[in-house]
């Protein structure tokens, strides 16, 4: 799977390249400087999700950009089909997820526009911050798939993510001053670390179960990583893998 993205990236960048470079030989003036360098976003995507993502665009140069995406996402009460495993000794509820993710961008446009604001097909190098927690709840069967044993537990989940990616998109200019940007396919590769604190003591098996139910979950990505558990005290436990994501999304902006 991440082979497969980074082919497809790849061949994206070339043709983008080839386009850039049919394009410099046509146009007459290359480095107009932009009459609305400041651009303003919100994410339509991410509202439906109950996150807000604020982004703030300005113009360094022509053709050069900088960004800086803020988002929050609020609290509601939702599971993942992914954490679904009927068939595992662990059921788990999510209470739901809130927490906060920051996004500086460089973005490079392929065209310049005299008077205008930056627009048109781009590409970019981006950092990626996201910290969410959330409340869970685990049942958990120590003899399946016998259930006549059954412990319920609670705990507090923080989940971190440091990624680095890159973007390629196209920012659409609508009567000189509204945009609507596109971005069609932004592959990172991020670090991501999880931790758990339990509300009661826990058993090593237990701990040792949850590596299992981990796993399955790392394993329906196709990701080449073990999950290993640090137990390093009775009422927590943290793990941490590196994942392949992807970014995508439409957002509205004014520019001034």
């Amino acid at each position: 799977m991440k082979n497969t993205i980074l082919l497809f990236a790849a061949i994206l960048l070339i043709s983008i390249g080839v386009y850039a470079q049919k394009y410099s030989k046509v146009s007459k003036n290359p480095a107009w400087d932009y009459q609305y360098k400041n651009v303003g976003k919100i994410s339509s995507i991410a509202l439906a999700l109950k996150n807000v993502s604020l982004t703030y665009e300005r113009s360094i140069k022509p053709r050069l950009t900088g960004l800086l995406a803020v988002g929050y996402k609020f609290s509601g009460g939702w599971t993942p089909s992914l954490f679904k495993d009927q068939s595992a000794s662990i059921l788990l509820g999510i209470k739901g997820i809130k927490g906060f993710s920051i996004t500086p961008e460089v973005r490079y446009y392929l065209r310049s526009c005299e008077n205008q604001t930056p627009n048109g097909f781009y590409t970019s190098i981006y950092l990626r911050y996201m910290n969410f927690n959330s409340g869970l709840d685990f049942t958990y069967y120590p003899n399946y798939p016998n259930k006549e044993e059954v412990y319920y537990f609670n705990a507090d989940a923080r989940f971190n993510e440091y990624g680095v990616g890159f973007l390629i998109g196209y920012q659409l200019l609508i009567k000189k001053r509204f945009v609507i940007d596109f971005m069609m396919i932004g592959p990172r590769y991020s670090w991501i670390k999880m931790k758990y604190d339990f509300d009661e003591n826990i058993s090593k098996k237990f701990l040792t179960d949850l590596e299992g139910y981990l796993q399955s979950i790392v394993d329906r990505f196709e990701i080449d990583h073990k999950v290993e558990i640090d137990k390093s005290g009775i009422k927590d436990a943290s793990v941490s893998f590196n994942f392949t994501n992807v970014r995508f999304g439409i957002s509205l902006g004014y520019s001034f």
